[in-house]
């Protein structure tokens, strides 16, 4: 429904200032009130109006963009201010509240405001507009850097120095920004979650980049932990856990490191330990005059080879061990004939051919053993 104005002779005397004010977007309810409470005064009331209009037009110029003082804190606030300002009543209590806010976020604003004029009658309007954009870009940590520059704000002359004192501010700025890109770049690649890092403040990126170098570390230890003692053995199985690890990554400081860690350190425990076993195994094998390829222990890469082979190799190394016995004693009494066997003798490798020499020695001991009895039967039937 549209609303119909009231009869001229009805309206009030500042009717066509409000529909003029309400025309160019202001909240009109409170000035009407103002305006109409006590006419005597309507004068006086219009000029308060009319700085309260100016103080608010100026505010909104002012608080439109907060730079990036107040962090993420900023754009709401310039929100908030530039809703109660729709009401000019309400420009004084914003001014107040803006300059108490200004004075500990962003001191550099009512210093310039105050001393526009002065730059402006020395035609450097464009300068003072370019340090006040050149602030409000700061980090706020850079905040306290800035205060012994607020006195020379107000001097024109000074420009020169403002620009040194500033630029030298923006290049250590430069610097932490480029050593938290670095280190971005580098935890990307490694599979960390380093979204809007970049956009935070100096100190809030560097406390995130140190946390994730933190997470970083561990992971590194695992996965060293992975190649070094679980790859040896089994590279397949190595590459599984590696996996789990780079899963863990993309979880960020939440993922449960320390239980991958315990169960990690747990097969490498278990890995060396059966080698352990198995080396122990083979030593005693050796003592009883088994030979092997190398003198040394099994290796990492050959411990689930030989414990895939190991109940074949005992079968043959019992049969090994029965016929090495027999060599042995055959050869203690019939040394010359013993050396025709002794490259076989303890390895494993050549046992179907040392059972073999071992039998014919054998055959041959049992032969000379019948030879030697008739010869003794001979002898006492002489």
């Amino acid at each position: 429904m549209d609303v119909v104005d009231p009869p001229s002779s009805e309206r009030p005397w500042y009717y066509d200032l409000l529909m003029e004010l309400d025309a160019e977007g202001w909240a009109i309810a409170n000035i009407e009130a103002y305006l109409g409470e006590n006419q005597e005064i309507g004068s006086e009331r219009l000029l308060y109006l009319e700085y309260a209009l100016e103080l608010a037009r100026s505010l909104q110029e002012r608080t439109a963009y907060l730079g990036r003082s107040a962090g993420d804190e900023s754009e709401a606030m310039s929100e908030g201010w530039a809703d109660e300002l729709h009401d000019p009543m309400n420009a004084e209590g914003v001014l107040d509240h803006y300059e108490a806010w200004a004075r500990e976020h962003r001191p550099w604003e009512p210093a310039l405001y105050r001393c526009e004029e002065d730059w402006r009658d020395e035609n450097m309007e464009q300068q003072h507009a370019e340090l006040l954009a050149r602030f409000d870009t700061l980090d706020p940590s850079s905040k306290p850097s800035t205060v012994v520059m607020l006195p020379l704000l107000a001097y024109p002359q000074e420009f020169e120095a403002i620009d040194q004192a500033l630029g030298a501010i923006e290049d250590d700025e430069h610097r932490q920004r480029a050593t938290i890109t670095r280190a971005v770049t580098m935890l990307k690649a490694e599979g960390y979650d380093v979204d809007g890092i970049e956009h935070m403040t100096i100190i809030d990126g560097l406390d995130r980049v140190a946390r994730l170098h933190d997470l970083h570390d561990l992971h590194e230890d695992l996965r060293l932990l992975i190649a070094e003692q679980i790859a040896p053995f089994d590279p397949e199985l190595a590459a599984h856990h590696e996996q789990r690890r780079r899963t863990l990554i993309e979880k960020g400081p939440s993922a449960d490191i320390g239980g991958l860690r315990l169960q990690i350190s747990s097969i490498a425990d278990n890995l060396h330990h059966r080698m352990a076993m198995l080396n122990d195994l083979l030593n005693a094998w050796r003592s009883k005059g088994i030979k092997f390829p190398h003198d040394d222990g099994i290796r990492p890469s050959e411990l689930l080879e030989w414990e895939a082979n190991l109940p074949e190799i005992e079968a043959t190394l019992k049969q090994h061990l029965v016929a090495l016995e027999r060599y042995h004693s055959i050869k203690s009494v019939w040394p010359e004939l013993g050396e025709k066997v002794a490259h076989c003798a303890g390895v494993l490798e050549e046992t179907e051919a040392f059972l073999d020499l071992v039998d014919a020695l054998d055959q041959q001991w049992k032969q000379l053993e019948i030879e030697a009895i008739a010869r003794i039967e001979r002898f006492e039937h002489a």
